[in-house]
Formats: structure tokens, C-alpha cells, sequence
């Protein structure tokens, strides 16, 4: 699942020479026999922007993967969660994604910090609410330093989830 992010992600004459070389695992991964085929999955996969598979590597198991860029729109990776697929409804999906975009934005921001590639000193999640279904809860720190809670303050954010 992840790695379908990442390939979806990646220019196209790089996954051309990918496939050519592993064209039988392209097809037995649902990504195409042709090149054609692949290019098209790829496009339906960019435009999703969220791989949900199941029973894939674990039966039972539902997998959900964003991709991960570089602030420059770079893929370096994909961010996912495994869980029962039992358990999976279209709001808890839709949650999850969400949640996972947020996490990548983040993911990204932080690194850019690293490179001094950031366009903002503000991380996005902290630019707009938390997504529905979520609530953020108090750290510890927070709660003992309440001149913190400003913004600057850690939140977490949960979903509530009945098995």
C-alpha cells in the first residue's frame, strides 16, 4: 500500500524503468500490464491521494497510506495505519485519511526545519481546526502551565472509537 503512494508519486520515467524491469509484480499488484495501464493506475492513485487495501498482506487487515513529500513536492516516503478491517467504516476511513494528511503536512513541515526550506514558521495543522471527530486533549505540560495553552502548547488529537 505504501509503496503504491510512493510509485504513484514518483516521475514518470523513473517508474517506467520500475516497470519495465518488474513487470510481472506491476501485474500481480493491480498496477497494469502494459505501460499504459500503469500510467493510468498511477494517475487514479495521485488523484486519490489515499491507498486503502485489504487483506493485502494480512487478511483481516485494512491498510490506509498517504504519501509523505519534501516541501518542494518531492515523495520521500507515506505515512499509514493498519488496523481490522471489521472495524473500518466510511467515517472512520474518511477520519483516518484526514488525520493521516495532517500528520504528513506535519511530517513535512518538521523536516523542512531541518533542510531551512519552510515557508512558514507555523505548523499546518496549527493554521486551521482539528478534523471532525477528533478532540485535542491537554498534555501534561499544558495542563501544568496553562500561560502555554496560547497555541504554542502540545495537543494531541484522538478518535473516539467504539470496537
Amino acid at each position: 500500500m505504501a509503496s503504491r503512494n510512493i510509485l504513484a508519486n514518483l516521475p514518470l520515467r523513473v517508474v517506467k524503468s520500475i516497470s519495465r524491469e518488474y513487470q510481472a509484480k506491476f501485474a500481480q499488484a493491480g498496477l497494469g500490464r502494459t505501460w499504459d495501464e500503469v500510467k493510468e493506475r498511477l494517475r487514479e492513485l495521485r488523484s486519490a491521494g489515499v491507498v486503502v487495501t485489504q487483506g493485502e498482506l494480512d487478511p483481516g487487515m485494512c491498510g490506509i497510506a498517504v504519501p509523505l513529500f519534501e516541501t518542494t513536492g518531492v515523495v520521500i516516503g507515506s505515512l499509514s495505519v493498519v488496523l481490522p478491517a471489521q472495524h473500518l467504516e466510511a467515517q472512520l476511513l474518511s477520519e483516518i485519511t484526514q488525520l493521516l494528511r495532517t500528520a504528513s503536512e506535519e511530517v513535512s513541515w518538521a523536516l523542512s526545519l531541518r533542510t531551512g526550506r519552510t515557508a512558514t514558521s507555523v505548523p499546518p495543522a496549527r493554521q486551521r481546526q482539528v478534523p471532525p471527530g477528533a478532540r485535542c486533549e491537554e498534555t501534561s505540560e499544558t495542563a501544568a502551565n496553562p500561560a502555554q495553552a496560547n497555541g504554542s502548547a502540545q495537543a494531541t488529537a484522538s478518535l473516539e472509537h467504539a470496537p
